[in-house]
């Protein structure tokens, strides 16, 4: 796990790009539902909660991109962006269906990159500690 931590600063970076290529679904709201969950929203309303999640998705990232480059802030933003994940994952196994299949690699990625991060972090404050 010490290898996670020496860097973690890549591995936001890294992160923080993939995570903020979401601004396409700022752009490009149905495509986006079609290509992640298979399915096409209709109306103003849902394309406007679509277009504001993609938003809030690309702020993470790029909230993930500072935080790699100010070690001081790397904590509360790996908490924050863990927890937007961890949300979205469990959203997408409780409600299954149609989503989980379309769905699988973005939750895969959250996962994952969730748990990197998250042990990225306890080993580089662990080495911090000593």
């Amino acid at each position: 796990m010490n290898f996670l931590g020496r860097n973690l600063k890549a591995l936001m970076l890294v992160s923080g790009v993939l995570t903020s290529c979401m601004l396409y679904v700022v752009i490009w709201p149905a495509a986006a539902m079609r290509s992640m969950f298979g399915v096409s929203l209709e109306g103003s309303a849902l394309d406007i909660v679509v277009r504001d999640w993609g938003f809030l998705i690309f702020l993470t990232g790029v909230l993930l991109i500072y935080g790699g480059l100010r070690p001081v802030h790397r904590g509360p933003v790996i908490v924050f962006s863990c927890a937007g994940k961890a949300m979205f994952v469990a959203l997408v196994l409780a409600l299954g269906g149609q989503a989980i299949r379309n769905a699988w690699p973005a939750v895969a990625f959250d996962a994952g990159i969730s748990v990197l991060l998250m042990c990225g972090l306890l080993s580089a404050t662990q080495s911090d500690a000593h």
